[in-house]
């Protein structure tokens, strides 16, 4: 297509628009030399109609692409030489998260991170020397805790005040030798009594049951005065126990739920057997019903901090 002439020489060109809307006075790079501009004149000059679209009449259009820079050379990171804020924050806050809690234990335990995760769960949740804070499951419900990295725990001022005393107590290497560590803790409270354990070793298991804290007090008062006494097990899930076949720990106990009547027409359970939880109870409700032993018209399950059933 012919150019438009302009009637005032001294009217300023306007950018014509080219291919897909390019402004092609913003393609090309400016040149305000004069051999630069008259040579851009000759060329328009020499020029054919139609030259490099096609034969369709319209200009020729040339896209300048930007010069590609170089990548600029930085020195390799050296771990000793920590400069930047960025630098020092992972080398020392990330280090510190990722060392608190299951990798602080880990210093002084080779053992795996789940493993530590799940006994630390299970200590805070006995709440005699650990206090936490996130979500450490439900042990009514059976509920999972949150991942490690979502929770936090510390020692309780019992743990703190009972079971540490540096001047008696005797420290021995870990197992990579970069730390020290306790041969037992002097500990002014029976913790395996009180927390009980449970576990399973090559050709042996162990199971000992926990029990209330204020009995345990008074046990030790007994002893220091050459006194009678008997402790039995107790349960954070409350229940009801036959313990008379206990035999001071080598027999063993029978535990239930324990029930309510709330009105003619409704039992209520507060408290649960110890490891159980609320979904095998109503299970096995509902099997029995199932097969004839109950009639069940419902099932509602309220638990929240509480068993309620």
């Amino acid at each position: 297509m012919a150019e438009k002439r302009k009637s005032d020489p001294n009217q300023l060109d306007l950018p014509m628009p080219g291919p897909k809307g390019l402004d092609v006075a913003a393609a090309k790079p400016a040149d305000t030399s004069v051999a630069s501009t008259a040579a851009s004149a000759a060329e328009r000059k020499s020029r054919k109609p139609g030259h490099g679209n096609g034969g369709n009449g319209n200009r020729h259009t040339e896209i300048v692409a930007e010069p590609v820079l170089a990548p600029v050379a930085r020195p390799p990171f050296d771990p000793n030489k920590v400069e930047q804020p960025l630098h020092r924050q992972m080398d020392h806050g990330f280090l510190q998260y990722a060392s608190y809690v299951v990798g602080h234990a880990m210093q002084y335990h080779p053992h795996g991170d789940a493993s530590i995760a799940d006994a630390l769960v299970v200590l805070t949740n006995k709440r005699y020397v650990i206090e936490g804070q996130g979500n450490f499951g439900n042990i009514y419900t059976g509920d999972l805790a949150a991942a490690p990295r979502y929770i936090e725990c510390r020692l309780t001022a019992l743990a703190r005040a009972e079971l540490f005393n540096d001047e008696l107590t005797d420290f021995v290497p870990s197992y990579d030798g970069r730390n020290q560590e306790p041969v037992v803790l002097p500990s002014k409270l029976p913790l395996l009594l009180m927390l009980g354990t449970e576990g399973i070793a090559v050709g042996l298991s162990c199971r000992i049951l926990p029990h209330n804290f204020p009995e345990l007090l008074a046990a030790q008062i007994a002893i220091l005065k050459k006194e009678p006494f008997k402790v039995l097990p107790d349960f954070p899930t409350g229940g009801l126990m036959d313990a008379r076949a206990y035999a001071d720990g080598k027999g063993g106990i029978k535990a239930r739920a324990k029930l309510k009547l709330k009105d003619e027409s409704t039992v209520v359970i507060q408290e649960i057997p110890p490891t159980t939880a609320t979904d095998s109870l109503i299970a096995s409700i509902e099997d029995a019903a199932r097969k004839g032993k109950l009639k069940v018209k419902s099932v509602n399950d309220f638990t929240s901090e509480k068993v309620e059933i």
